[in-house]
């Protein structure tokens, strides 16, 4: 079984009413699938075939080892308050299944990010960053590297 997973899922249009099934990614290891890394860009969007206006996604994405610092990673609409592991509900034991011994490469807790996060995140060099982030931070480490 793949780990990353798409379903079809409904998109509801806020602005017409209309409600539309699309091929959605709902979980995505960027390690198994590299070339979808691309689709975290524009994953929170869509256009309305009938009204063309932009319909944004209600379902929550897991991301899996996008990079060491951020192994895994919970995107949502920034104003939903559901937990959104709760939303994705047997998908995150699909994925842990999947996983299998990879499971010791993608340790918790989640990263929650809201979509626009996300796709920053994807078009980014995260490791470099954190690694800067470290080196200027001064007076909020431990010694070893870790925050307190």
């Amino acid at each position: 079984m793949p780990i990353s997973q798409a379903r079809i899922v409904d998109w509801d249009c806020t602005h017409c009413g209309e409600v539309f099934s699309r091929l959605s990614w709902l979980a995505i290891d960027a390690k198994e699938r590299p070339d979808l890394r691309g689709q975290l860009v524009g994953t929170a969007q869509d256009h309305c075939p009938i009204c063309e206006r932009v319909m944004q996604r209600a379902q929550p994405l897991l991301v899996l080892r996008l990079a060491t610092v951020a192994p895994l990673i919970v995107a949502r609409d920034s104003q939903d308050q559901m937990d959104p592991l709760d939303t994705l509900g047997e998908l995150v034991s699909d994925v842990q299944l999947a996983l299998s011994d990879a499971r010791l490469t993608v340790p918790g807790p989640a990263l929650l990010l809201s979509f626009r996060e996300l796709e920053a995140a994807a078009g980014k060099q995260i490791v470099h960053d954190f690694e800067v982030l470290l080196a200027g931070s001064s007076g909020s480490d431990n010694g070893n590297g870790a925050f307190v």
